[in-house]
């Protein structure tokens, strides 16, 4: 029997790349996502839920899930301040798997940060950590925490240009950074997006970190 899955953030960079990914998994019966905004590029069979995240919680409560993903996150810039950051990469990925739990899901994949830190000084970090404890605490049957470095790919209506000159920049210090610093090298938002189809094909028990390496190392055993 396949597998039917939830995705919050299919309109992302990430997000996007993983919903027609998973529709093309064998294991996968149903794709239900939800959203704020319209998804481009669904797949065929797909379900978007566009609605204001204030009735998430109902529509996903609804809904017959087994595995959670979520590629939610935005930046302090586009937010606009620290708070309405943290209500959507914190708040929000927290209430997003609350719900997912209480559907019935027993798998919980999640996009996170390198160097994510509940204990962390710098905010972005700190609030990335603490949404990683926040799932944990939910205890499901297994949780997968991809923590990439810098994402590569191209944005649709959402121009970071720091992030633009970081990635015309990485073939150069992806070169210099070896060791316990390959964790920061710079990865395709395909690949950890491909990442994640090959995790929600898993089964077992734990939770698991996910960094560079490791992401890279899921495509090569799928």
């Amino acid at each position: 029997m396949g597998r039917k899955i939830l995705i919050a953030g299919a309109s992302g960079l990430v997000g996007n790349h993983f919903i027609r990914q998973a529709a093309q998994m064998s294991h996968i019966e149903a794709i239900y996502s939800i959203g704020r905004s319209e998804v481009n590029n669904m797949p065929s069979g797909a379900i978007h839920f566009k609605a204001e995240t204030k009735n998430w919680h109902k529509i996903i409560c609804d809904l017959d899930i087994d595995i959670a993903c979520s590629c939610l996150g935005t930046t302090i810039k586009k937010a606009g301040s620290e708070d309405a950051f943290s209500a959507i990469d914190l708040d929000l990925v927290k209430s997003f798997f609350e719900a997912s739990h209480a559907a019935g899901a027993k798998h919980a994949i999640s996009v996170s940060s390198t160097m994510a830190n509940a204990a962390a000084k710098q905010f972005y970090l700190r609030i990335k950590g603490q949404a990683e404890l926040a799932i944990k605490s939910l205890k499901f049957d297994r949780t997968d925490i991809l923590r990439p470095g810098l994402l590569k790919g191209a944005r649709d209506n959402d121009h970071r240009f720091g992030e633009r000159a970081a990635i015309i920049a990485s073939p150069v210090i992806d070169r210099l950074l070896h060791g316990k610093y390959r964790k920061f090298r710079s990865i395709a938002a395909k690949d950890v997006s491909a990442a994640m189809a090959t995790l929600s094909a898993k089964s077992g028990y734990g939770y698991f970190i996910h960094e560079n390496d490791d992401i890279l190392n899921l495509l090569k055993r799928s």
